[in-house]
């Protein structure tokens, strides 16, 4: 007798699909135009678009651009450059008409929009200095983000009566989580979650307790490692 078994295969996700931070975008594998500017090309480049952080291309003070067969929505984006070099994006409708624009905080880290940017038709990267050149390694826009922000850092803290303050870098995330222990490595409680900015003020505490605390970075992909742990009492 022979048995048969039938396995049945399930369709994956963009999420699932994306096999790094800068994959399960709008530009994954793309060519962009290079040009002057955007309506004028000479060239193309495709190692910005090629999933490897490790390739790069330097095309001087020419801008990079890429147009879509229907217009996008955009929520979040990535961007991993030379530091020399500062770069920004922006983001036009069908009309040509200029309808967003982003710097980048965070290089190489997945980075959600203040708001997401509806109908975008063309996504143009450039340098933030007329007459600068882009160093870039690589660029994705995301309807939805398919990766976690990166790690913050918390590079700012302060105790008084009663109260600590907190203060983190920016990662671009869509918010913030608190986390608190009594004890070095945690475990750690959520404290604080949703937080839009980049402080809190922890008002729980209580005067000769040490406190350990990480914060950690949240979009729609979901929640970032732990950022460097402080203690305070």
């Amino acid at each position: 007798m022979m048995l048969v078994i039938l396995l049945q295969v399930l369709p994956v996700s963009s999420a699932q699909a994306a096999t790094s931070k800068y994959t399960g975008g709008l530009l994954d594998g793309v060519t962009l135009n290079v040009g002057p500017s955007s309506n004028n090309p000479t060239s193309t480049v495709t190692e910005f678009t090629d999933n490897n952080g490790n390739t790069y291309k330097n095309i001087g003070t020419n801008v990079a651009w890429y147009t879509f067969s229907a217009p996008k929505d955009i929520s979040a984006v990535i961007a991993k450059w030379h530091s020399t070099y500062t770069i920004k994006m922006e983001f036009y409708d069908a009309n040509n008409t200029l309808i967003g624009s982003y710097t980048p905080t965070t290089n190489d880290g997945v980075e959600s929009l203040p708001n997401t940017i509806q109908n975008v038709s063309s996504v143009v990267l450039r340098p933030v200095t007329a007459g600068s050149a882009i160093l870039a390694y690589e660029w994705n826009v995301f309807t939805t983000p398919s990766f976690p922000p990166a790690t913050p850092t918390i590079n700012w803290f302060r105790g008084g009566d009663r109260v600590v303050d907190l203060y983190w870098t920016t990662t671009g995330a869509k918010s913030y989580t608190v986390k608190r222990s009594t004890s070095a490595g945690g475990p750690y409680a959520v404290l604080a979650s949703n937080i839009k900015g980049i402080s809190f003020t922890d008002t729980s505490v209580i005067n000769g307790t040490t406190y350990y605390y990480v914060v950690t970075a949240v979009n729609e992909a979901g929640e970032s490692a732990v950022s460097n742990e402080i203690n305070i009492k």
